[in-house]
């Protein structure tokens, strides 16, 4: 039986609210806000609609519900806070819900500077926020070079006998092992402190006088590095040559739409320096006025997730809810926030700026995407698979002599990848080094919960010969599920466009080197690939870390104890007396090693 909207609208009252569209399945597809709800909801379900994208929105609607609030600031925040919750389809404006990057500049005699994303989980100083990582770590990178401050973990501060890989190749002082006075390392980080905050110039100031001050004294050697630091803060600030000393706290905001993609450039001033940039770019399945997805995206930016309020947000035009969202947007920074639509002067200048960046970006967006699809076509057409197959998925195995073993699944669409359906798995339990475990073990755990119907859509692509091929096909058999499978093996010499791709029923294909569909295959295993070799690096290092931050064990006796036991999971397995049989570590020392790695690994 079909919606009936003419009798449903009958009982709508003339009031603020919220909505919510229900499909044939209970999803919620639309959750919508209104400071009349009659009027709102009786112009979805006019006999003719302006939009096909609203028809199509409509017919799936099998029923609605409404929410009645008693002003229209509650029906903004409750608005916000069920797009949040449910993620209606024809809702999700903003698919990158990371909260901001910052750099932590930790609290004691010798602390350390780090890059954070999420909470304010530990005490000190934030500086930021950054409009991405590749930013937040530029930054990072040069005041490691110019003021050697530490980036370690206090557990690994507290227990080093000997000065790490940063001190060697001049990225810190190397205060663990005392090799800087508390006076000294004090200095560089006022200096770093006054950076952060903007004040490049006043910095440069004060180390010019510094630099003058230690020559006078005939201390040339700390004059020279002064010069250095110097040097490098020049350099940055004339690469940075976009200052705006009265931007303070500035987020300026424009919307671009080509091809029926929308892009959502960012811009970020804080302190009168240029931070960045983020380009957010959205498929929207719905036709909205320009105001309406500025008003969406800066609800759903600002208050869907913990991030940091400017001062000021500069946009284009003005909105319907301005004032309303202006209210909300203070309550929650906790100080005024302005919105200023259609500025002039500077104003004017940041959103040209803005709007400038936005086109290339979207630009570049548009032909990468282009490519994508036009790969993605030719991958379906090229080995007959069926044209239901909307995405892929890929798998690949990484690990060094079996351990720290990772696996890594990567998804792409027409589109391109779809980061944040990246997954990883960290392989136990399997023989080290049986990669077609290892992919079994991965391939359980990644469709374990997942339907037939699901799969119906999916082409699982893998890194390996028919070997890896096989050990898919039987995990999936033992889910009781069937999906298109594909491995692509290196063929002679390892070279690149020589690549064989294994099928079903023994099948082995060679696509021609200049394949458009072999092209876009090699980018999705490459990508695969290295997803899990990062993966596999970081628990490597997190391991080596463990290892040599208890007292008492380096670099060579880590290597003594891995080698020794044959690897970690050995390792972690063995008893206090068999660790102490090792030469020069005794029963003191062994004990340590368990704990650490029963406490940590």
């Amino acid at each position: 039986m079909g919606f009936d909207a003419a009798a449903f609208l009958m009982t709508v009252p003339d009031l603020p609210g919220v909505y919510q569209m229900i499909d044939r399945q209970a999803n919620v597809i639309y959750v919508g806000k209104a400071k009349s709800l009659k009027k709102r909801l009786s112009s979805y379900f006019q006999k003719n609609h302006a939009s096909v994208k609203t028809e199509r929105l409509v017919s799936q609607v099998t029923s609605v519900e409404i929410i009645v609030t008693d002003t229209e600031k509650e029906a903004l925040l409750l608005e916000c806070s069920l797009i949040k919750t449910l993620k209606p389809r024809y809702n999700i404006l903003l698919r990158d819900d990371k909260s901001y990057p910052y750099l932590v500049l930790s609290v004691g005699d010798f602390p350390s500077l780090t890059y954070q994303r999420g909470g304010k989980r530990q005490a000190g100083e934030y500086f930021g926020p950054y409009p991405d990582a590749g930013a937040a770590k530029a930054a990072l990178n040069l005041l490691q070079k110019t003021f050697k401050l530490r980036s370690c973990e206090e557990s690994a501060f507290k227990n080093r006998s000997r000065p790490c890989l940063q001190h060697q190749i001049g990225r810190c002082t190397a205060p663990c092992v005392g090799w800087v006075s508390v006076e000294d390392y004090q200095l560089n980080v006022s200096h770093t402190r006054l950076f952060l905050q903007g004040k490049s110039q006043a910095l440069i100031d004060r180390l010019a006088s510094e630099m003058d001050s230690a020559s006078e004294q005939l201390a040339f050697e700390k004059a020279a590095q002064l010069r250095d630091q110097i040097t490098h803060l020049r350099r940055t600030m004339q690469q940075q040559a976009v200052v705006f000393e009265q931007a303070k706290s500035v987020d300026v905001i424009v919307l671009l739409l080509d091809q029926g993609v929308l892009c959502i450039q960012l811009m970020m001033l804080r302190e009168g320096c240029l931070l960045g940039h983020k380009s957010i770019f959205s498929k929207f399945d719905l036709d909205f006025e320009r105001h309406e997805l500025l008003e969406l995206f800066l609800v759903q930016w600002y208050l869907g997730s913990a991030r940091e309020l400017p001062a000021q947000i500069c946009i284009e035009q003005p909105l319907a809810n301005q004032q309303h969202i202006e209210t909300i947007l203070t309550e929650q920074r906790g100080r005024q926030v302005k919105i200023r639509a259609q500025g002039r002067g500077l104003a004017k200048k940041w959103l040209a700026l803005a709007s400038h960046n936005g086109l290339q970006a979207l630009k570049t967006h548009l032909a990468k995407n282009t490519h994508y699809q036009h790969g993605f076509t030719e991958c379906l057409a090229e080995l007959g698979l069926s044209e239901a197959i909307s995405r892929i998925e890929c798998f690949d195995v990484s690990h060094t002599m079996g351990q720290a073993t990772v696996a890594s699944c990567v998804v792409f669409n027409c589109d391109g990848p779809l980061k944040k359906e990246y997954r990883r798995f960290n392989i136990a339990g399997v023989k080290p080094g049986d990669d077609y475990a290892a992919l079994a073990n991965s391939i359980l755990r990644r469709y374990q919960k997942i339907t037939q119907y699901e799969l119906d859509t999916c082409l699982l692509l893998i890194d390996g010969g028919r070997g890896q091929f096989n050990a898919v096909v039987t995990a999936l058999n033992a889910l009781n599920l069937t999906a298109q499978v594909l491995a692509i093996s290196k063929g002679p010499g390892r070279r690149p466009g020589l690549e064989v791709l294994h099928l079903y029923g023994g099948e082995a294909r060679v696509l021609s080197a200049d394949s458009a569909a072999l092209h876009f295959l090699q980018r999705v295993r490459d990508e695969a690939h290295r997803f899990a070799i990062e993966g596999h690096r970081a628990k490597r290092g997190k391991i080596t870390s463990v290892i040599e931050s208890i007292a008492g064990v380096g670099p060579k006796r880590r290597k003594t104890l891995l080698h020794s036991f044959g690897g970690l999971q050995e390792l972690k397995q063995a008893r206090v007396e068999d660790i102490a049989r090792i030469d020069g570590i005794g029963d003191a020392l062994a004990q340590r090693i368990v704990q650490a790695l029963k406490d940590k690994v």
